[in-house]
C-alpha cells in the first residue's frame, strides 16, 4: 500500500487510545494524555518505517526526514547483524540477507529490532534532556514510544498482507507468505479503491469512538467509558480479519477508472472542506443572481 494508506489506517486504528488519553485528562489524570499521545505519534512514524527499504524515497522521507536517515542506518545494522557468520550458523540461515523491498524490515523480527534501536536512541536523548533540565524521568513514556513504533510497524505488515505481493511473516527463518489481491498502483488505467475505503473506515470509526467518549464523559461512569474504548479497539482488531477476506475477494469488483476516481475524490474533498464549501456556495449565489437579471 501507499504511505498515505498506511498512515491513515494505522492512526485511525489507534485513535481509541487517544480517546483514552483525552478522557484521562478530563478526570485529572493528565499523564494518560501524555502516554496516549506518545503511542499515537510513534505509531504514525512506525506506520511508515518498514518502507525505508524501498528503492525510492518513501513517505517517511518527506514526513520524517531525520528519522528516515536514522532508519537507513538501522537497516544497515540489522542486515549486517543477520549476515554475521556466527549468527547465520546459530539461526541456520543458509543464504545472505539482501537489502530489498519487503525484506528484513518487513518482518516481525525486523520490526522488533528497529523499534528497539529507535527507542534506545530516543531514550538517550530523553534522559539527557531530562537530567539537563532537572525533570524527573518517566519510563512509561519510553515504553509508550516503543509500543507505538512496534505496533505501528506491525500494522504496516498487516496492511501489506492485503496486497498481491504479500508479506513473508517467517522471513528469514521460513516461508509463510500471506497476501491478498490488491494491486497498490492499479492496472490498465484503473485503481483498486479498497485501500482508500479501509482508510476512511478506520478514520470514521476512530473519530466516532473519540466523539462518543467526549460526549458521554460527564454522564457515564469511568468503567463504562473505558469499556467503550476497549470495545472500540476490539472492533478495530476484529475488522482486520474482515478486511483480509475483502482483500481476497474478486478484485474486478473494486476496480474504478483512475480519472473518474480522482474526480470523485476532488469533488468529495471540496464539498467536505468548509472553505471550499463557502466558495462553492458564493459562486452558486452569483450564478443564480446573474440568471435572474
Amino acid at each position: 500500500m501507499l504511505g498515505r494508506h498506511h498512515l491513515g489506517i494505522t492512526v485511525g486504528f489507534f485513535i481509541p487510545i487517544l480517546a483514552f488519553g483525552v478522557y484521562g485528562a478530563m478526570i485529572n489524570h493528565i499523564e494518560y494524555l501524555y502516554y496516549s499521545f506518545c503511542i499515537i505519534f510513534s505509531a504514525s512514524i512506525g506506520a511508515l518505517l518498514p518502507d525505508a527499504d524501498s528503492e525510492g524515497k518513501s513517505k517517511l522521507y518527506y514526513k520524517y526526514r531525520a528519522i528516515y536517515y536514522l532508519m537507513i542506518l538501522i537497516y544497515d545494522i540489522i542486515v549486517l547483524f543477520f549476515n554475521n557468520q556466527k549468527i547465520k550458523e546459530k539461526l541456520k540461515i543458509g543464504y545472505n540477507i539482501k537489502k530489498q523491498h519487503r525484506g528484513i524490515l518487513h518482518t516481525p523480527i525486523g520490526v522488533f529490532l528497529s523499534s528497539l534501536l529507535l527507542t534506545a536512541i530516543f531514550s538517550l536523548i530523553y534522559i539527557t534532556f531530562s537530567i539537563y533540565l532537572g525533570i524527573s524521568i518517566d519510563f512509561l513514556i519510553v515504553l509508550s514510544i516503543f509500543i507505538g513504533l512496534f505496533f505501528g510497524q506491525i500494522m504496516h505488515l498487516i496492511e501489506d498482507s492485503f496486497t498481491v505481493s504479500g508479506i513473508n511473516w517467517l522471513f528469514p527463518f521460513g516461508n509463510k507468505i500471506i497476501n491478498g489481491k490488491i494491486y497498490t498502483f492499479g492496472k490498465d488505467g484503473k485503481v483498486d479503491i479498497r485501500p482508500e475505503l479501509y482508510t476512511w473506515f478506520y478514520t470514521v470509526t476512530g473519530f466516532a469512538i473519540l466523539g462518543i467518549v467526549m460526549f458521554f464523559s460527564n454522564t457515564l461512569p469511568s468503567d463504562k467509558i473505558f469499556g467503550i474504548i476497549g470495545m472500540g479497539m476490539v472492533i478495530n482488531t476484529i475488522s482486520l480479519i474482515g478486511l483480509y477476506f475483502i482483500s481476497n475477494s474478486d478484485r474486478n469488483l473494486w476496480l474504478v477508472d483512475r480519472k473518474n476516481w480522482k474526480r470523485m475524490q476532488k469533488s468529495f474533498k471540496s464539498k467536505t472542506n468548509y472553505k471550499n464549501l463557502k466558495k462553492y456556495n458564493k459562486s452558486r449565489k452569483r450564478r443564480k443572481s446573474y440568471k435572474n437579471k
